[in-house]
C-alpha cells in the first residue's frame, strides 16, 4: 500500500460515529499515532543520521527507540486500548525529560504534550497526575541542576526565575489540559444521552412491533370470523336458488328464473371477493423468503393449468426456455397466476390469442414481461389499474372482483421492485414488472 492510500485510510477514511467515548478515544489515539509516525520519521531520520556521523550515539539509540515504539503502538492494534494510551503518554514524558536534561527548555514541548495527552486519551484523573509529575520534574530539574542548562538566559537568579518559568508553564499547561477534560465531559454526556435516546426508541419499537403483532392477529382473527360468516348465507343464498332453479323449472317464467340465476351470480361473486380479498391480506403479512426461481418454468406451469381449465381455449404462449431470478417462490407463483390469468381471460374474444413472458432489458437489468393481443385498456385509467375494486372493463364483457392486480402490485413491492403497464384499447396490453 503507498503512502498516499495509507493516508488516506488513516486521516481521510469515514469513520462511523462513536457509540462511547472510550470508542472516540480510541479512534483518536490511532490518528495521533499514525500521525505521530509519519512526522516522526521526517524529523528522527535526519536527527539520528546527523547524530551517528557526529558520534553522538546517546541521542541517536533515544531516536531510534522513540521512533520504533511509536511504530510498535500503531501497528500493534492487537493491545488493549488503555496499555497503548499509557505507553504513548509515558514516551512523551520520557522524551521531554531526556530533552530537558540535554538541551534545555525546549524539552517542555514534550512535557506539555504528555498531561494533555493524558486527558484526550486516559481521562481526568490521569491528566491530573501528569500534571503534577511535570510540576515536580521541573522544579527538581532546576533545583538539582542549579538551572545550568538555562545559565545564558537567566542572568542574576537562575533558580528563582527557572522557578517562575516552571510556574507558568505548569499553568498554561494545566488550562490546555482541564479545557480538554471539559470538552470530552461534554462530548460523554452527548454521547450518553444518545445512547439512553436510543435504549428508549429500541423499547418503544419494540413494544410498537409487539402491539401491532397483537392487533395484526387479532385483526386476522377477526378478518376470517366475518369471511366465515359471510360465507354462510352466500352458500344458502346460492344453493337454495339452485334448488328452486333445479325442482321448479317447469313453474318458473324466463324473467323469474333470469332473477334466481342472477342471485347465484352475485352471491358467488361476492364469495370470490372475500377469497380475493383474504388473499390480498394474507401476502401482505407472508414472510419474504428469496431464493432461485425458474420463472420460465413457473409461467409455463401455469399456463398449462389455464388449459386444463379451458380445454376449448387456442392461445400461443411463448417463454424462453429458462429465465432464473431471486424471488420468493409462493408469492411470485401468486403473482404469474394473477398475470397470466388476467392475460388469458382478456385475450377470450381474440383469435389467434398469444401470449409471452420474457426478459426485457431493455427497460432495465432484472425487468421482465408478460404481453398478451388481447382487449388491451385505455392508458388514460392506468392509475387506477393496480387500485383495488377498480375495473377498466365491464363486468358482463370480462368477470373479475378487480383485486388479482392489487395483489400482484403488492407482491412485486414485497421483493422491492415496481411494475407498470403499457396498453391500447383493443390492442393488447403489457405489463413489465421487478423483482429487487
Amino acid at each position: 500500500m503507498s503512502l498516499l492510500e495509507t493516508v488516506r485510510r488513516e486521516l481521510l477514511a469515514p469513520q462511523s460515529e462513536p457509540e462511547d467515548i472510550d470508542s472516540w478515544r480510541s479512534h483518536v489515539l490511532s490518528v495521533i499515532l499514525f500521525v505521530t509516525v509519519l512526522l516522526g520519521t521526517i524529523v528522527a531520520v535526519p536527527s539520528i543520521l546527523l547524530s551517528l556521523r557526529e558520534k553522538m550515539w546517546a541521542v541517536a539509540f533515544v531516536d531510534v527507540l522513540a521512533l520504533a515504539w511509536v511504530v510498535m503502538l500503531w501497528r500493534g492494534r492487537g493491545y488493549s486500548y488503555r496499555l497503548r494510551a499509557w505507553q504513548f503518554c509515558a514516551l512523551l514524558y520520557l522524551l521531554g525529560l531526556a530533552m530537558l536534561l540535554t538541551v534545555g527548555q525546549a524539552g517542555q514541548i514534550y512535557l506539555m504534550g504528555f498531561p494533555v495527552m493524558a486527558a484526550l486519551l486516559l481521562g481526568q484523573r490521569p491528566a491530573i497526575h501528569a500534571l503534577a509529575l511535570n510540576a515536580a520534574t521541573l522544579l527538581l530539574v532546576g533545583y538539582f541542576t542549579n538551572a545550568d542548562m538555562q545559565i545564558s538566559m537567566l542572568e542574576s537568579r537562575p533558580l528563582l526565575k527557572w522557578t517562575v518559568i516552571t510556574i507558568n508553564f505548569v499553568f498554561v499547561n494545566a488550562l490546555i489540559t482541564f479545557s480538554i477534560v471539559l470538552l470530552l465531559r461534554g462530548l460523554e454526556k452527548t454521547l450518553e444521552r444518545r445512547r439512553q435516546s436510543e435504549e428508549a426508541l429500541r423499547r418503544l419499537n419494540m413494544n410498537l412491533e409487539k402491539n401491532v403483532a397483537e392487533r395484526t392477529r387479532e385483526l386476522e382473527a377477526f378478518s376470517y370470523s366475518v369471511a366465515h360468516d359471510l360465507r354462510g348465507p352466500l352458500r344458502a343464498i346460492d344453493g337454495y336458488s339452485q334448488l328452486v332453479l333445479s325442482d321448479n323449472a317447469d313453474k318458473l317464467d324466463a324473467e323469474s328464473a333470469g332473477y334466481l340465476k342472477r342471485m347465484r351470480a352475485a352471491s358467488q361473486r361476492l364469495g370470490d371477493l372475500i377469497d380475493d380479498l383474504l388473499a390480498l391480506s394474507k401476502i401482505s403479512r407472508t414472510e419474504l423468503h428469496r431464493k432461485e426461481v425458474d420463472l420460465a418454468h413457473m409461467a409455463e406451469q401455469v399456463v398449462a393449468e389455464l388449459r386444463e381449465r379451458h380445454p376449448g381455449r387456442e392461445v400461443a404462449f411463448t417463454a424462453p426456455a429458462e429465465l432464473k431470478a431471486q424471488a420468493d417462490p409462493f408469492l411470485t407463483r401468486i403473482l404469474f397466476e394473477n398475470l397470466l390469468g388476467n392475460a388469458w381471460k382478456y385475450t377470450g374474444k381474440v383469435s389467434p390469442a398469444r401470449i409471452e413472458f420474457g426478459c426485457s432489458p431493455a427497460d432495465g437489468p432484472g425487468t421482465y414481461f408478460v404481453r398478451d393481443n388481447g382487449a388491451g385498456f385505455d392508458m388514460a385509467y392506468a392509475d387506477k389499474l393496480f387500485k383495488p375494486f377498480h375495473r377498466l372493463h365491464d363486468q358482463n364483457d370480462f368477470e373479475g372482483t378487480g383485486i388479482g392486480l392489487s395483489i400482484v402490485h403488492r407482491i412485486v413491492t414485497r421483493h422491492e421492485g415496481r411494475i407498470w403497464a403499457e396498453a391500447k384499447k383493443g390492442g393488447g396490453a403489457t405489463f413489465r414488472f421487478t423483482l429487487g
